[in-house]
């Protein structure tokens, strides 16, 4: 795809990545391509990695709807599944950089598609367990089982067996993400808790209650950076007012896959 949109620029084109992440756009250059690169993106860590792979990119520490540098300062003006992160504001910020004749090129995520239909059901599933209470109950039977009161093991069976059953349910529909690493490590380590310290048990417990937390959190921000139809007319307002003409937007299909990919979004400015 974007080796595509490369081979139409002209010699020395001035080329912007917004939120580039780790230099997936620009990794597309043909050597020796003579271009003049910018990377912007909100983490300094991704850029330090862009900068590693593509010494020849300037690197711009900055948010999408918020970056400085000139106006119609760019021959294109590219995102990959980024710049829809910020505010519709950031699709603004972006037509204003492209330059006469120069072009804005963006896919963007989609909303219920191929991406966003499972992050939709991880998303669900990770904030079961939160509901669940999962790893508290977890850690509940870990306990009473070691130190041995019937009662306590009882209860703690009861309270566990009762979340894991409508987890398990939950695995049938979506059977992979960190629900997934969650219920089947932790069925492993029970099965094998002679091997193990109850406090070994406990402490992964904790820290898959971390990752449960980031997961809820990543997934939300690719959920709510998922744009509808109705986002994506209001983004071609945004181009329009900002002056770019030509303005396309349509569903990209990744080849064996019959829910898209994302949304194509393409705009150019008067020369």
């Amino acid at each position: 795809y974007w080796q595509s949109i490369f081979e139409t620029l002209p010699e020395s084109a001035r080329i912007i990545d917004i939120a580039c992440g780790a230099g997936s756009v620009m990794s597309q250059l043909p050597d020796g391509h003579g271009h003049e690169l910018t990377a912007a993106d909100l983490s300094p860590e991704a850029l330090a990695i862009l900068a590693q792979r593509i010494p020849a990119a300037s690197t711009i520490v900055c948010s999408a709807d918020t970056i400085p540098c000139p106006d119609q300062c760019f021959d294109l003006v590219a995102s990959l599944f980024g710049i829809e992160y910020a505010t519709l504001d950031a699709f603004s910020e972006a037509a204003r950089l492209v330059a006469p004749g120069g072009s804005l090129v963006a896919l963007a995520h989609v909303e219920d598609g191929y991406l966003d239909a499972p992050n939709k059901l991880q998303l669900s599933a990770a904030e079961e367990v939160r509901e669940l209470q999962f790893i508290d109950r977890a850690i509940d039977l870990i306990n009473a089982v070691h130190v041995g009161d019937g009662q306590a093991i009882e209860s703690a069976t009861n309270g566990f067996t009762a979340a894991a059953k409508q987890l398990e349910k939950t695995l049938e529909q979506c059977p992979e993400g960190v629900h997934a690493h969650l219920y089947h490590g932790f069925r492993q380590l029970y099965d094998r808790r002679s091997r193990y310290l109850p406090g070994d048990i406990t402490s992964w417990l904790d820290s898959m209650r971390a990752e449960v937390d980031k997961a809820i959190l990543r997934l939300s921000a690719m959920r709510r950076a998922a744009l509808s139809a109705d986002d994506l007319e209001l983004i071609s307002e945004r181009l329009s007012e900002a002056g770019l003409k030509s303005i396309t937007i349509k569903r990209f299909f990744a080849p064996q896959h019959s829910d898209p990919l994302a949304w194509d979004i393409r705009a150019r400015r008067a020369d």
